[in-house]
């Protein structure tokens, strides 16, 4: 299917990551995306620590140069990798931390591609794919997953970070001083595990004002990959692995039978964990 006669009707499809997951997945997340119609924009960092910029360069010319070279020229017109020399990753970081970090590297330049785009995003982790178009929601200025009153968290801390699900968000425009809220709960607090989902969970509380939808009750996100679901998501290791999952994603990359036989027999043994 070319997506391109749908783009300017969707929302833009945003991820961000690091730089061995946008190896490992940002071809497959941006095929998806532009087959179901959609524009992509890609956020990439560097490692975080002093050298910033030079990182930043080398990504460039060894990962985005050669990513961008297997697209076609039709869809490179709805493509955009930015790589970011976040001011906030210039200091050394704990690996827990840097971790912390891209999980919430998303947030921290949504508000400025909603004003920019003046279209809505919708922000999903970079191993998900996109299976159907993602419709536009007129009725509604934010999105969010929501999983009120979960408690299978360990700690006071993690149960409330896992009120709202961060693997797929809606923005419209018009929630930007929302998600403008967000980047700045998570520059107030510790960088520890689940704080963006917090950030988005208190959010939601301090703005009852703003229409928000459960992105729950539309059945768009599918951790089953089953057919005709919208958005395939691989959260977590053991759903990377699934090979439903994995042999799509080969195919959206392009791969050979060889190569992709191979590959799919490395993870159904084992031998390929990641």
């Amino acid at each position: 299917m070319d997506g391109s006669n749908f783009a300017s009707a969707l929302p833009i499809v945003m991820a961000a990551s690091d730089e061995h997951y946008f190896r490992k997945h940002a071809v497959g997340f941006a095929k998806s995306a532009l087959a179901a119609g959609h524009n992509v924009h890609l956020v990439v960092s560097p490692a975080p620590g002093p050298g910033l910029p030079k990182r930043a360069r080398q990504i460039e010319k060894d990962v985005v140069t050669p990513f961008l070279a297997r697209f076609a020229a039709s869809e490179i017109a709805r493509l955009v990798v930015e790589v970011v020399e976040n001011p906030r990753a210039t200091a050394e970081m704990t690996d827990n931390e840097a971790v912390v970090f891209y999980q919430s590297l998303r947030f921290f330049y949504l508000p400025s591609l909603l004003r920019n785009y003046c279209r809505p995003i919708v922000v999903l982790d970079i191993d998900s794919l996109v299976m159907q178009p993602i419709p536009v929601r007129r009725d509604a200025e934010v999105g969010l997953y929501l999983r009120l009153g979960y408690q299978k968290g360990k700690t006071d801390f993690e149960r409330e970070g896992m009120q709202v699900l961060g693997a797929m968000v809606y923005a419209d425009p018009k929630g930007a001083s929302f998600f403008d809220e967000v980047g700045e709960y998570l520059d107030r607090n510790q960088r520890r595990y689940y704080v963006d989902q917090h950030a988005l969970y208190r959010t939601y509380l301090a703005n009852e004002d703003v229409r928000i939808f459960d992105i729950a009750e539309t059945g768009w996100l599918d951790w089953t990959f089953k057919p005709g679901a919208t958005v395939w998501t691989a959260k977590g290791k053991k759903k990377r692995r699934n090979l439903t999952y994995v042999r799509e994603r080969l195919r959206l990359e392009g791969r050979g039978v060889l190569a992709s036989a191979i590959v799919l027999t490395g993870y159904a043994l084992g031998l390929i964990r990641t």
